[in-house]
């Protein structure tokens, strides 16, 4: 399997050539392998973000993500990995957010019951929200708020979590329209 030893291996001796690609058919076996999606972005972090345009490699890998979540949408693993793509790509970072959003839109379209898009939608436009003017983190915190209330009533395991966070992004607006 792949673990910490292993990866520190690969690292120490420079084995690079055909991870990316192993990787790869390890998730196309089993798609919900929490254990390669960790290895391909930890391959990510060292390849892409090291390489000479990185917002290419940024654009196909969210292209990879999406083509694994709509394959199996209650997989946690691709969206989290989504997520650290694109929060990886600081310069471009506002730009990834604008191709997740629609295509996380489409996905709670077509699996309403699934926290998976809603919560990365939130993930997303908060860290949006932290590079953005008052106007636009209160629309994004507005936003938080109004999906974390949704998801307390999807994601019955985690609706504590959800109802903090409604909670937390409300409180966020009220010190925004104070000031």
């Amino acid at each position: 399997g792949i673990n910490a030893e292993y990866m520190g291996f690969v690292q120490t001796f420079k084995c690079w050539e055909n991870e990316l690609e192993w990787v790869d058919k390890l998730i196309k076996h089993d798609i919900r392998n929490n254990s390669a999606w960790n290895y391909r972005f930890f391959l990510f972090e060292v390849f892409v973000l090291q390489s000479k345009d990185p917002w290419d490699s940024v654009q196909s890998e969210i292209k990879y993500a999406y083509d694994a979540i709509t394959k199996a949408p209650h997989n946690e693993s691709p969206y989290s990995y989504l997520i650290g793509v694109v929060c990886s790509s600081d310069a471009n970072l506002v730009n990834a957010i604008n191709i997740v959003l629609p295509l996380m839109s489409v996905l709670v379209q077509s699996n309403p019951n699934c926290p998976f898009p809603l919560s990365t939608i939130i993930h997303l436009q908060d860290k949006w929200a932290k590079k953005s003017s008052k106007d636009k983190q209160l629309d994004l915190w507005n936003s938080n708020s109004e999906l974390s209330a949704k998801l307390s009533s999807i994601d019955k395991i985690r609706v504590k979590y959800w109802s903090y966070l409604e909670a937390h992004y409300r409180s966020c607006s009220s010190s925004i329209i104070k000031d």
